[in-house]
């Protein structure tokens, strides 16, 4: 039975033996001998992960932008647009636009300043010796006589009677014998002002219908001087004052209509050549020549014109404008000015001919993706090279982020293509 226990090595084949189980030994501890391993794992994975961030950095963080231009021109036309009260829409084809006729009574009443001036002072006076080397004693009329002095005119009071002829002392130097004067006259000034006061022994000239003017022969001088003239200065109403003012308050009277016009239907537009006013009613409570700084007129005024809407005009002419523009233009509406006046008007027929004239700006069409598909991986140079030989670019600016980038970027996405105003 022993030999039952016995069992043949080479009968069962080779031994399997159970694994080691490492025991490190008291002297080593495991994670001393485990920490080379983990070492190397990290230092890969840094390594691939820095590889992976700087790979995204150079692929996704570069930026391209390009700020474009678009090349301007200006545009000018001239149009004639029928307007009639017939017509029920705008037609570019046929160059009308539908119109109507406003009648409406308006009236108001304003102040307005006077123009007119008058000086209210006091009128000089004084009296005056005449010297008559005439050989013949003289009469002269207060009505009929005019003495003057720089240029300002004086009057007698009365009139001056008896003036005998001068006499002289002496042969040499001919002093003039004082007692065949005749008594001073009196004399006033021709209008209120302190300029009219002349000082003592001033000459004046004089004047007279039937001795005419002979002032070698013929003058006065003031004795004591001429005084009194006081200058005050009064607003008063003419009657051109009283004319603008109507005229004004008739066209104030056409602006509130315009403008009431406008709040009720905001498109309508009267043109000044485009109405007519008829006076109805005005007046004044002031008349003219009363001193006064100002004045009130009132009025009643029957108004008549035809209007049109102003976003049909430009709308017509926009439409001829593009019509004639090749596909890679634009027209820049929001910019665009329209000047109107009428070539003839019938208020009766409630139509007339409108002469339009246009001008605006017109901009190039920028492809912004065939833009992008030429400038990638270019440099600044090669861009402003590309872009510039272009008719419709004017100018750029160009843009690389981070501050490293040399180029624009090789992925469209990553180009930005911006217009400039």
């Amino acid at each position: 039975m022993k030999n039952l226990d016995i069992v043949r090595k080479d009968s069962l084949g080779p031994v399997k033996t159970a694994p080691k189980i490492f025991t490190p030994s008291p002297e080593v501890p495991a994670r001393q001998v485990l920490r080379p391993r983990y070492k190397l794992r990290a230092l890969v994975a840094a390594v691939f992960l820095i590889a992976l961030v700087v790979g995204g950095l150079y692929i996704f963080l570069p930026q391209a932008t390009i700020t474009v231009k678009a090349r301007t021109e200006p545009v000018a036309r001239d149009f004639e647009i029928r307007v009639d009260q017939n017509t029920i829409t705008a037609s570019s084809a046929d160059m009308t636009v539908p119109g109507k006729i406003i009648e409406r009574e308006v009236s108001g009443q304003k102040q307005y300043a006077s123009t007119g001036t008058r000086n209210i002072g006091k009128t000089a006076s004084g009296f005056v010796s005449i010297y008559n080397f005439s050989k013949s004693t003289l009469i002269l009329k207060a009505q009929t006589t005019v003495l003057t002095a720089n240029g300002r005119k004086y009057f007698f009071t009365q009139d001056a009677t008896g003036i005998r002829p001068t006499a002289r002392i002496g042969l040499e130097d001919e002093e003039i014998d004082e007692t065949s004067l005749a008594a001073p006259v009196p004399l006033v000034a021709a209008a209120a002002g302190e300029e009219y006061n002349l000082p003592a022994g001033t000459r004046l000239e004089i004047q007279n219908e039937a001795f005419g003017a002979q002032p070698q022969k013929l003058y006065a001088v003031a004795g004591e001087g001429i005084s009194g003239g006081t200058t005050r200065i009064a607003k008063l109403v003419t009657q051109n004052d009283l004319d603008t003012a109507y005229q004004a308050l008739a066209s104030e009277l056409l602006d509130q209509t315009r403008a009431e016009l406008t709040k009720d239907d905001p498109g309508a537009r009267v043109l000044d050549n485009a109405f007519t006013s008829q006076i109805l009613e005005q007046q004044s409570q002031t008349a003219v020549g009363t001193e006064t700084a100002s004045f009130e007129v009132s009025g009643r005024v029957k108004i008549r014109a035809l209007a049109y809407d102003e976003k049909d005009v430009r709308k017509i002419i926009f439409e001829m404008i593009k019509r004639l523009l090749p596909e890679q233009k634009i027209l820049l509406e929001n910019s665009a000015t329209v000047d109107a006046s009428f070539l003839s008007l019938s208020l009766d027929q409630a139509a007339g001919t409108l002469s339009a004239h246009f001008q605006g700006t017109i901009v190039y069409r920028l492809d912004r993706e065939e833009l992008r598909e030429k400038v990638r991986g270019k440099t600044t140079e090669e861009i402003r090279e590309i872009m510039l030989s272009k008719p419709e670019i004017d100018s750029l600016e160009v843009q690389f982020s981070p501050f490293w980038v040399k180029s624009a970027p090789k992925l469209r996405p990553k180009i930005k293509i911006v217009t400039a105003d």
